[in-house]
């Protein structure tokens, strides 16, 4: 069933969130032309003159003070070789936001200045198209769970697929990238996404559809870039979630109880004031995912995990700076991918324990050059299990028994990346960015796979599969990029961004070729109206797992005459071959128009194509006795997407967004990591170039926060989308026809809503709330019967049930 949107949409009146107070802004010299990144920001109280806060600008030369409470401040920028940059007094009211650009002029003798970019085009210094939500947002927004995962679905282009995963702009997980600041999030072994972090550590998560800059890479769709929380000079503390979130109406069908206890906190100040500060953050999450089609006591999906995230900020001087980050990230969970299909027992567990280690050093070496240094280590053991040892059987009306593979995987990655950034004037300026990016990852493991039975819909035996003994994989490579960009301002209106990427594919050892371009182009005067734009070439990083294919377990194929007991034929076995194999690669294009309507409503129009080639498939092929399970670059996708936003206000904290995405993917489904990530697929059928299971044509978003009295707080998310499609398979579970042809799910029409009231509880500040999900109870089923020999054919369960949920949170002192 298709979507059209064509009525009128919901309007809010959206003045701003609740929460602390906090001034931000832009650093920048020449009267906004260049930003200027390590600006030291310091915020007084202008009726006392008392400290109240402090910051260092980032790279892009923004800051943001939080935590403050009503009242009327000043602000003083420093950076040596400028002068002092002071504000006029600022009032800031409850729970208000202030935006505060500060302009430095170069002083007499210049001795330091650090520079990453120009301004002028004011919000559009970049080529690329990003869109950009805030980690506080998850006290705000009635989203389901705290973690920046669960922010992401909010973004226009990002939706969550039926088996949990994450689509962004159509690519599954494994083709986008996840960086915590400049290094890697990603698990090399499956190229998933693998850092966790507690959401209040979280300051802002960037997606990018396609970043053009060459220092961006290992990746063929989106970036997600998180950005952490620094400590200050003022100590503040954040503590929320002490109180279990109870279901007050029937959880997902099932009793009423506690559907998740997840106690976080956080704590920030200076450990030397004005040189050295500490951040600490951590979350203990507990989560219950109910499927109601399930039998009761048996429909539950338990998750467990702890997030520490600890980060030290240092200046060492007025020019350098010194960070540090420190992330760990044990989770358990207990029936993974719990479906109508696949009960407790088929659904694997999964056990997961990972940290990261990471340097960050900001140097400047001259009033026009700057170099940033940065060195991670990361560590992921991922075990998967059954529930036991019986043999795993595929029926027309499901699955039973214990899911059949068990493998521990353990990966250590080591990054070291530089990059040296120039300002030139020639016909303009240029600011000219080169370096180099190491990354050495290295995977060791084992797998063992046990009995997987195939029954026709009268209980007899249709196919066994069955496979080698325990097997040892081992496999590591060395990736390495060197790059060099221009950011060439030819005018105050009129930005080229030219760039080019070498890399070498760690696990192929082949070496590829990347040219980047993009534009900004402000043709109406004060920014009204810009476009902006670019084309570049992408690859993505071979996961490791790819290099150890030959090394895992091949499966036998026993077929059955229809009394289920006679072998129909001679057993076959599937060996595992690979071709030829190239790096995967995409060719993406878009062009934006922004145009703002006064200071608060902004319009956003963004066209965007992406063609990838050389993706790892796999096939299944049988001749006669002979038979393989072949392996190699043949894979193509293509995803094309229109989008139209319309936003109110400046920020998260004080904004409507409306947004629609028409968009189509297509691609060869038999992508690797679908079968050989961290849940193992048992049968692989002959591939398919189709619809993509994350294929949504329609897609309507609206988020907004009403703030009432200044202690009320109501926000809202509607999505309206077209259903996934899904395929028909038979009772021997082959596919019929063009497979994600047989249908699609319902249109999901969804309302979330959160009530939050201020108050004082024992002279601290807190937070109540009421969170409504699904509001209005329409069928949103996330499971289908695609078997046609099956009785229920074409029946759909599991459906999203509405739920209410209590919550209390501390508000920062």
């Amino acid at each position: 069933m298709k979507v059209r949107f064509v009525a009128a949409v919901l309007l809010w009146l959206v003045p701003h969130a609740a929460g602390a107070a906090a001034i931000h802004g832009t650093t920048t010299a020449q009267r906004g032309v260049t930003l200027l990144p390590g600006v030291e920001i310091t915020v007084t109280r202008a009726d006392t003159g008392g400290h109240a806060g402090g910051v260092v600008s980032d790279e892009l030369g923004r800051y943001r003070v939080s935590g403050l409470p009503a009242g009327r401040y000043e602000i003083v920028a420093r950076l040596a070789g400028f002068t002092d940059a002071r504000s006029g007094p600022i009032v800031l009211a409850e729970n208000q936001d202030a935006e505060v650009n500060l302009d430095l002029d170069v002083a007499a003798v210049s001795e330091t200045v650090k520079v990453v970019g120009e301004a002028g085009l004011a919000q559009s210094q970049t080529s690329v198209s990003r869109d950009t939500v805030s980690g506080q947002m998850v006290d705000v927004l009635p989203v389901a769970g705290d973690s920046y995962q669960t922010l992401l679905p909010v973004l226009p282009g990002v939706v969550r697929q039926p088996d949990g995963r994450i689509s962004i702009k159509g690519a599954r997980p494994t083709q986008g990238a996840l960086q915590l600041g400049r290094g890697s999030g990603s698990d090399p072994s499956t190229g998933n996404f693998g850092l966790e972090l507690p959401v209040d550590a979280v300051e802002s998560i960037d997606v990018v559809a396609s970043p053009y800059g060459a220092e961006d890479g290992r990746l063929t769709a989106s970036l997600v870039r998180i950005e952490t929380r620094a400590g200050n000079n003022v100590w503040r503390a954040i503590a929320n979630g002490v109180i279990p979130a109870l279901c007050l109406k029937l959880c997902d069908g099932g009793t009423m109880g506690v559907a998740t206890y997840q106690p976080r906190g956080w704590v920030g100040g200076p450990l030397v004031k004005d040189r050295l500060f500490i951040a600490q953050g951590v979350q203990f999450r507990w989560s219950r995912t109910r499927v109601p089609s399930l039998p009761e006591h048996a429909n539950d999906t338990i998750a467990r995990s702890l997030y520490l995230f600890t980060r030290l900020d240092a200046n060492l001087t007025s020019g350098h700076t010194l960070t540090t980050t420190l992330a760990f990230f044990p989770r358990a969970i207990d029936a993974a991918n719990l479906n109508t299909f696949n009960p407790v027992g088929v659904a694997p567990n999964a056990r997961l324990v990972g940290y990261n280690v990471a340097f960050i050093d900001r140097l400047t070496l001259s009033h026009a050059s700057f170099l940033e240094s940065n060195a991670s280590v990361s560590f992921y053991h991922t075990r998967v299990f059954g529930e036991g040892l019986q043999d795993m059987e595929l029926t027309t009306e499901g699955n039973r028994g214990d899911f059949f593979n068990t493998q521990d995987r353990r990966t250590v990655v080591r990054q070291w990346t530089e990059s040296l950034q120039l300002i030139r004037h020639a016909a303009g300026e240029h600011l000219l960015k080169a370096g180099f990016d190491l990354m050495h990852a290295a995977y060791t493991g084992t797998s063992l796979s046990r009995p997987v039975l195939v029954r026709r819909g009268d209980g007899t035996l249709s196919q066994r599969f069955d496979f080698g003994g325990l097997t040892s994989q081992r496999v590591s490579g060395l990736d390495v990029a060197m790059f060099v960009q221009d950011r060439w301002r030819i005018s105050p209106r009129f930005v080229l961004e030219p760039g080019l990427r070498l890399d070498r594919d760690g696990v192929l050892g082949h070496f590829n070729l990347s040219p980047r371009f993009g534009f900004v182009a402000a043709i109406l005067p004060r920014d009204i109206g810009v476009f902006r734009g670019g084309a570049g070439v992408f690859y993505e990083r071979t996961p490791l797992n790819v290099g150890a294919f030959e090394s895992l377990e091949a499966a036998t194929l026993t077929r059955y005459a229809p009394d289920g007991v006679t072998s129909a034929s001679p057993p076959v076995t599937y060996a595992h071959r690979t071709g030829v194999l190239e790096t995967p690669r995409a060719l993406a294009w878009n062009l934006e128009y922004d145009h703002r309507f006064g200071s608060d409503v902004l319009v956003k129009l963004n066209h965007l194509q992406r063609r990838g080639s050389h993706e790892a498939v796999l096939d299944s092929r049988e001749s006669g006795s002979l038979a393989d399970l072949f392996l190699d670059s043949s894979g193509r996708s293509r995803y094309v997407e229109t989008e139209l936003t319309v936003r109110y206000g400046a920020n998260d904290n004080r904004q409507l967004t409306l947004s629609y995405v028409r968009s189509h993917f297509a691609q060869n489904l038999n992508a690797f990591d679908l079968f050989y990530g961290d849940f193992r697929n048992p049968i692989v059928r002959s591939d398919q170039y189709a619809t993509g299971p994350a294929d949504v044509p329609d897609r309507f978003m609206a988020r907004g926060v009403l703030t009432l009295k200044k202690r009320w707080t109501l926000s809202t998310l509607v999505e309206i989308r077209d259903g996934f499609p899904y395929s028909d398979i038979n009772q021997d579970q082959e596919y019929i026809g063009v497979r994600n042809a047989g249908g699609r799910f319902p249109a999901l029409f969804t309302c979330d809503s959160s009530l939050l009231r201020t108050a004082t509880v024992l002279k601290r500040r807190v937070r109540l709330g009421l969170r409504v999900y699904h509001i209005f109870n329409t069928s949103s089923p996330r499971d289908v019967q695609n078997n046609v020999d099956s009785p229920a054919f074409g029946t759909f369960y599991n459906s999203m049930a509405r739920r209410i949920q209590l919550t209390f949170q501390f508000i920062p002192r």
